[in-house]
């Protein structure tokens, strides 16, 4: 298209105005290839998202399996799992990891147990919710409880 007619007129153009518009011309190309999605549909599939972001973030500890949220968004496993990590920047089961992650080092700052707050979190194996929560924090789930039951107030007698 343009590239094209600018490689015929490049005899006549001086290589510096060639070369500024060969430039202008990838980044041109480069914009149009990140528009992957019209307003309307991009809109429609940002929507979805956000809903199954809500059904995550009101309850974590749900069974919330690719399908089962992808069927409750109106959308295909593979759509919605590719879109999903478009537009959050991670996959949905991440995302879920995440919030049950966030969920668990609330609990175990209020004092409850590490194995209780595995299962109240939505983790369904302890060894998993601990390397998942080392890994995610830098840090044991024990090391936290402790450290917050130091910061938490002593009662009155």
């Amino acid at each position: 298209m343009r590239l094209s007619s600018l490689l015929s007129n490049a005899a006549e153009m001086s290589l510096d105005a060639l070369a500024c518009e060969l430039v202008d011309a990838a980044a041109n190309a480069e914009h149009d290839r990140h528009r992957l999605y019209r307003d309307g549909q991009l809109r429609w599939y940002a929507e979805r998202i956000a809903a199954a972001r809500e059904l995550m973030d009101y309850d974590p500890t749900a069974d919330h399996s690719l399908w089962r949220l992808s069927s409750q968004v109106g959308m295909s496993v593979f759509l919605f799992a590719r879109i999903f990590r478009e537009l959050i920047g991670i996959p949905p089961h991440r995302y879920l990891v995440n919030r049950r992650l966030q969920r668990a080092r609330d609990l175990l700052r209020s004092g409850m147990s590490v194995t209780d707050v595995c299962y109240v979190a939505g983790f369904n194996n302890l060894s998993h919710f601990i390397k998942s929560f080392r890994a995610h924090f830098g840090m044991l789930p024990s090391k936290l409880k402790a450290s917050s039951q130091f910061d938490q107030p002593e009662a009155n007698p």
